[in-house]
């Protein structure tokens, strides 16, 4: 299985996240820099990936709505495609530290 880190602090724009995510998973030039696209390419993978997102809340502070609809789009796609796989990962508080 492969692994793609996604990390959220850099995906805090919609161009940002789709930049981000074109180069993480290698997609075409085609690619169309949207959910759609993302949806189309992810629910016809062909390789075992797991994707870990790491950084989640700054993404989610940074892209509000539009973040919330691009994690539901790879989960759509994961769940239609069981070769796709979404981690996120939980921020440590740094009170766990102490």
């Amino acid at each position: 299985m492969n692994y793609l880190l996604l990390d959220g602090l850099k995906m805090l724009t919609k161009q940002d996240a789709h930049n981000h995510l074109k180069d993480g998973f290698q997609f075409p030039e085609y690619y169309g820099g949207n959910l759609d696209a993302l949806y189309d390419l992810l629910s016809t993978w062909s390789e075992p990936v797991e994707v870990r997102v790491e950084n989640y809340t700054a993404m989610m502070d940074g892209l509000g709505k539009y973040g919330v609809d691009l994690i539901k789009t790879i989960k759509e796609a994961s769940h239609e495609n069981w070769k796709v796989h979404l981690v996120i990962e939980e921020e440590k508080n740094e009170a766990d530290h102490t």
